[in-house]
């Protein structure tokens, strides 16, 4: 199924990709950085925000 998706962005994504993947590449880090807090401290995040 996400073969067809991608199949499905062609033409749109032709324009994303090139300035996504810069942008993507810090991001990633630092929503990577972000999980890792939330899972470490998955108990005390919850029930704060809850």
């Amino acid at each position: 199924m996400q073969a067809r998706v991608h199949k499905d962005y062609p033409k749109g994504s032709s324009s994303g990709p090139s300035t996504t993947p810069p942008l993507t590449n810090p991001t990633n880090k630092r929503t990577r950085v972000a999980a890792y807090d939330s899972v470490m401290d998955v108990d005390k995040p919850l029930m704060v925000m809850k």
